[in-house]
């Protein structure tokens, strides 16, 4: 199923970029482009987002909290390359 039909962004690439990280509708944006255009199915992502967060038993504020923590454990294992 197509969460952004302006993008042709499906469901599972949605899923895949909350499950990556992205934990508002700019970021599902930034990883997938979906919610790039005019905007029709922001809040349906941004129910994709609760319902991840919601399946993980957290706030959506723990959850960002989390995502900040891996994040920060990404950076710490392969740090950027820039001299």
């Amino acid at each position: 199923m197509y969460v952004c039909v302006c993008k042709a962004v499906t469901q599972a690439e949605v899923d895949g970029a909350i499950l990556g990280g992205a934990l508002s509708v700019a970021d599902v944006t930034r990883v997938c482009r979906a919610g790039g255009d005019c905007g029709a199915c922001h809040a349906t992502i941004d129910s994709m987002i609760e319902g991840h967060c919601h399946e993980a038993g957290l706030l959506r504020a723990r959850c960002a909290d989390r995502a900040t923590q891996t994040e920060r454990r990404r950076l710490t294992i392969a740090p950027s390359r820039a001299a």
